[in-house]
């Protein structure tokens, strides 16, 4: 009879062990989002999130642009909005971008979201910076099916 007891016991502890471990991974600011791009490091993706939304769980970064003199490139995804069908374009300093949905390239910089065009305007992008962006972006928005 006392196996049994220290067995439920010894389970119990187990059990709210493993829930106190879950609920640290949801708050480690360092978790990735499941759906995120696994190019962006685990930290600096949280940070985006955090500062994209109060809801850091539904939003993730879709895609990641690189970072140029710490102005962080995305594109954000959510589980919980999804984006229109829309093909369209933007053009930024003669630089086109294509896109196949609705959602569009951002900037985070110093805490605050940018278009491309007020990062070019802010001279927190160069024309080289956007000149790379689009290249990346323009060979996936073209090839994706």
């Amino acid at each position: 009879m006392k196996k049994k007891i220290l067995g439920i016991a010894v389970a119990i502890v187990m059990l709210f062990a493993v829930a106190g471990l879950a609920a640290c991974e949801l708050n480690n600011p360092y978790t990735r989002h499941p759906n995120s791009d696994e190019s962006i490091d685990a930290s600096l993706e949280n940070a985006i999130r955090s500062a994209f939304s109060t809801e850091p769980l539904v939003w993730y970064v879709f895609r990641y642009y690189g970072t140029f003199d710490e102005a962080s490139v995305v594109m954000m995804g959510s589980t919980e909005n999804f984006p229109g069908d829309m093909e369209w374009k933007e053009t930024v300093a003669g630089i086109t971008f294509f896109y196949g949905d609705t959602r569009r390239i951002i900037v985070w910089y110093e805490n605050y979201f940018y278009t491309l065009q007020e990062a070019f305007e802010h001279n927190i992008l160069t024309q080289e910076n956007l000149q790379v962006i689009a290249n990346i972006n323009n060979l996936i928005a073209t090839t994706a099916v």
